[in-house]
This record gives C-alpha cells, sequence and structure tokens, in this order.
C-alpha cells in the first residue's frame, strides 16, 4: 500500500500497514472496526455474531482489570477507536473521576438500541423473502412498516398550502406602495388644513415703517 490509504488493499503481514491502514482509514471504515461481539440471545434474534456499537447499547467487559463489569455505552469514538461505559472509571491522582476507554474486541453486546429502523437491515423499503426454483426460502429480511409513519407525516403537514414565495413578495410590495401614497396624501392634507381641520388664513405682512409713523401720528392728532 503505496498510497495514504486504499480501498483495493487486501491484508499484509507487516503490523506497520496493518496500523496505516486502520490510522488513514475514513469515518466510514473506522466505524466497522467498532464492531464488538454479540450475546447467544442477540445473536439469536438478530442472525448475526457482530454489531458495531452505537450509543444506548448495554455491554459487559470480556477482559481487562474490568471484567465482568456491565453498563450503558454513553461515547463512541470513532476516530480512536475506543468506547465509553457507565461507571467504569479510574481516578487520577488529584481525585478527579475519568471514563476509561475500551476496545470494542474486549466488549460483549448485552442489549441493542433499536430507536434507528435501519440499524438491522430495515428502512423505507418493504422487502420480501428470495424463493428459489425448489421452493425454499433463502435470507428473510424483516419489513419495516412505513405506511403509519408516512400517515402521521401527512397528518402533521398544514392543509392549506403557504403562497409562493414570489407571489408574497409581489403582494408585500403592493402594500408599501399604497401605504406611502396614503401617507403622502394626509401629509398634504394637513399642510393645508390646520389642526382642526379648517384652512389656515394667510399670514399678514409685516408693516413698514413709514405706515408705522403714520398711525402714530394719527394718534397724535
Amino acid at each position: 500500500m503505496n498510497t495514504e490509504w486504499s480501498s483495493n488493499w487486501k491484508s499484509s503481514k507487516e503490523t506497520a500497514k496493518q496500523r496505516k491502514y486502520g490510522y488513514n482509514a475514513p469515518l466510514h471504515v473506522k466505524r466497522k472496526f467498532l464492531s464488538a461481539n454479540l450475546s447467544d440471545t442477540l445473536r439469536k434474534k438478530v442472525g448475526k455474531s457482530s454489531v458495531p456499537v452505537r450509543l444506548g447499547d448495554e455491554a459487559v467487559v470480556k477482559r481487562g482489570s474490568f471484567k465482568g463489569s456491565t453498563g450503558e455505552v454513553i461515547k463512541v469514538i470513532i476516530k480512536e477507536g475506543t468506547l465509553h461505559i457507565k461507571g467504569i472509571v479510574r481516578k487520577k491522582t488529584d481525585g478527579t473521576e475519568i471514563q476509561v476507554p475500551l476496545h470494542p474486541s474486549n466488549v460483549q453486546i448485552l442489549s441493542m438500541n433499536l430507536d434507528d429502523p435501519k440499524r438491522l437491515g430495515g428502512g423505507d423499503s418493504v422487502r420480501t423473502a428470495k424463493v428459489t426454483k425448489a421452493g425454499k426460502t433463502g435470507k428473510v429480511k424483516k419489513a419495516e412498516d412505513v405506511t403509519k409513519v408516512k400517515a402521521a407525516v401527512k397528518d402533521a403537514e398544514p392543509k392549506d398550502k403557504e403562497k409562493p414565495k414570489a407571489a408574497v413578495k409581489k403582494v408585500a410590495e403592493k402594500d408599501v406602495k399604497k401605504t406611502v401614497i396614503k401617507k403622502t396624501a394626509e401629509k398634504t392634507v394637513k399642510a393645508s388644513t390646520g389642526a382642526s381641520g379648517k384652512k389656515t388664513p394667510a399670514a399678514k405682512k409685516p408693516a413698514s415703517a413709514a405706515v408705522k409713523k403714520a398711525g402714530a401720528a394719527k394718534s397724535k392728532k
């Protein structure tokens, strides 16, 4: 494997190349490295021996100093290829507790979190069993009932569909123009009429100095 990572690379005896493949692998490939062993009861139900670990799974430690302790998976670190189980902690020198990272190969899944219907091969498409010529059925995959989900989505949708954005913009522009025209008309009316609604009388021009003198002389006589 000359390049950093290649999907066509199969295997090598050299540990350096094996580590290089795991270190440079993309996240969708590293997620498969997090597969953990299933218990006997889960194997019979699921039909698989191992499944990638997810949040909410209940697991038991099978090897190491924490062997036999069980708990819920509270964190999955895909980049590092480790997971954290609730209750499995160790103390630092200052007394604080930290989670102990565990490798999925040292863990066995006791119960699975099935909130995601696609986890066990289900989904939107309904799959049926393959029938051979002899009449024997092949691998059967569980079919997910999607009708309920679709009905719930339809009920949640509003009955009156909203107007498109372009139509809404045009209506808003028309309303704005109307309001502007009204306001300008009101301003012109107010300017021509007073606050009482009557026409304001024309302002009197100030009297000149000669006119003032003539008035003063008349008053003296």
